[in-house]
């Protein structure tokens, strides 16, 4: 019996020792990183449900260890730079890394690209200006060489670019080069698409959010379970497709039939009390302080903190301070990114005028046709001058705040000279070009009184009337005008284009091209407006045009 009793005692004692044993691993082994991003506030074809999707997988990886940045609606900037961020942490944690996007996302060339919210995209060559290449995943994750990676994309949805498209490549390319130790997992079959679904989740993450949590589950049998429900779910329509280049097996839940779970924290008698946290700022350099003591300048990695609350603030000459509150944790290392916002250094400038399309001046420079708005002014005093035929000069002073807009409004006094009294002659027959000229000026009396559609359609009708007329350019200019006012900045180019490159001589065309350059920097196409105004200066040194593209080209150092 005593010896019974001991035997019993041992097998307790040896599983003991074995489960303590298995805590102490997984309690050190590194952290689990996860990006997170559902895009569906698309201008061209919104989604409703990648929002929904994207935030109940960030509560699903949070809840099984995962440290979780998450994006919603995000546009090309924000998701480039969580991008570079989620890389930076797989290089320091070496866990699993876990990247999911949901929204849309297309192929041009044998290229697979992630689209932003307010991607303003006409055709392909653009794609890879606006849109996020998904190559830069795929090189971040190869260069952290950490443990795994993990891959997926419930971004096949149809192409909401299509008609102005030429190539008619449907959802996602398959990447040639799968990244060593990388699982990706795509919605649907290469070249097809995928559906949004009905409910709060796309079939395909509805899936992944029933079989993810499995305890004791490799990610291959998640995903082989996962095919199985979307398929049946679509009744065939829709087949995701994984490609894997996995070295091992991925075990994201302990439990079941498995023993060992990949970098899972746990908690043991013989856990550490204290944690490290991670500062970094994008750009980097800021000056790091936590409770008013300075701690040097990002990135800064901070260890042995006592798990408690840590207020940490960033200061760099040029940008807005920022501060956020951390929770440290017992034996865990945290990572705080902090995207700092420049400081704000222009205000904006609106000008109208009764009677409106006149020209007006800043500064000595002409800027346009009132109405008319500046985005983009140095803060300081300035001088509005306003002119029109027939009118005195009118001219205002403004002083203009950072962030802060001026709207001024010019109320024109004819000139004593311009009242001249009409002859009273009989015409008995029309002037040559009499119609011609009528059409012209009530388009743009049309466009004066600010009816750029009904102004647009006047211009087309005069220059198919009279395809020969010596006003020919100049409604194709007042074209572009009314497609610039009504914010359709892509047409607008097109018929700027069409005078640059069919009239370079005519009057109009100086004009033109400072005014497409501006419709770039309206689509936020920050380089190609660069270049055209650059253009400006070159070829029209000496003039007023000119000067408006240097100071704007000033305003943008």
């Amino acid at each position: 019996m005593i010896r019974k009793q001991r035997f019993v005692i041992l097998i307790v004692l040896w599983l003991f020792t074995l489960s303590a044993a298995a805590l102490v691993s997984a309690a050190s082994e590194p952290l689990r990183h996860a990006l997170v991003i559902g895009n569906g506030d698309y201008k061209a074809g919104p989604l409703k449900n990648p929002v929904n999707d994207s935030r109940d997988i960030r509560d699903l990886l949070r809840s099984i260890g995962f440290e979780v940045s998450h994006l919603e609606n995000a546009g090309q900037r924000r998701m480039e730079d969580a991008i570079r961020t989620f890389g930076a942490n797989l290089r320091r944690g070496g866990g699993v890394g876990f990247f999911y996007y949901a929204g849309h996302g297309m192929q041009v060339g044998g290229r697979n690209y992630l689209i932003p919210v307010g991607a303003q995209i006409i055709s392909e060559h653009e794609m890879k200006y606006a849109a996020v290449d998904l190559g830069r995943v795929l090189d971040e994750v190869s260069r952290a060489e950490n443990r795994a990676n993990i891959i997926i994309l419930d971004a096949c949805r149809d192409n909401p670019f299509a008609r102005s498209f030429r190539s008619s490549a449907k959802g996602l390319a398959e990447v040639g080069d799968t990244p060593t130790g990388t699982l990706i997992f795509y919605a649907t079959a290469p070249g097809n698409t995928a559906l949004d679904g009905e409910g709060r989740n796309s079939p395909y993450t509805k899936a992944l959010l029933s079989h993810l949590p499995t305890p004791g589950r490799s990610i291959l049998d998640i995903c082989t379970r996962v095919n199985k429900d979307v398929k049946e779910a679509t009744n065939k329509q829709q087949q995701p497709w994984m490609a894997s280049s996995l070295s091992e097996s991925v075990i994201l839940v302990a439990g079941g039939s498995a023993f060992y779970t990949t970098d899972v924290p746990a908690v043991s008698a013989a856990s550490p009390k204290t944690g490290s946290l991670v500062i970094e700022t994008q750009p980097s350099g800021a000056a790091v302080s936590i409770a008013g003591h300075s701690r040097g300048r990002s990135p800064v990695t901070l260890k042995d903190l006592a798990p408690h609350r840590l207020k940490v603030r960033t200061e760099l000459s040029g940008y807005e301070p920022a501060a956020k509150t951390v929770l440290i944790r017992a034996g865990r290392k945290s990572h705080l990114t902090l995207l700092l916002d420049k400081i704000i250094t222009t205000g904006s400038l609106k000008i109208t005028s009764d009677p409106v399309a006149a020209e007006w001046y800043l500064d000595g420079a002409y800027v346009g046709l009132t109405p008319d708005r500046l985005p983009e002014v140095e803060k300081g005093p300035h001088t509005v001058l306003v002119k029109k035929s027939g009118y005195r000069d009118w001219s205002q002073s403004a002083s203009l705040a950072s962030g802060r807009e001026v709207s001024l409004v010019a109320t024109l006094k004819k000139s004593p000279s311009s009242i001249i009294p009409l002859p009273r002659t009989k015409v008995t027959k029309p002037l040559a070009g009499a119609r011609e000229k009528a059409l012209y000026d009530e388009a743009l009396s049309t466009f004066k009184h600010g009816n750029y559609k009904a102004a647009k359609d006047k211009f087309k009708k005069f220059i198919a009337t009279f395809p020969d007329s010596t006003y020919k350019v100049n409604a194709i200019f007042w074209v572009g005008e009314c497609f610039y006012k009504a914010k359709d900045y892509a047409e607008a180019i097109i018929k700027y284009e069409e005078i640059i490159i069919d009239h370079p001589l005519h009057p109009k065309a100086p004009g033109a091209l400072l005014k497409q350059g501006f419709a770039f920097f309206k689509r936020g196409e920050t380089t190609e407006g660069i270049i055209v105004l650059e253009k400006v200066i070159a070829k029209y040194p000496g003039s007023d045009f000119a000067k408006i593209a240097r100071r704007k080209l000033k305003i943008l150092e």
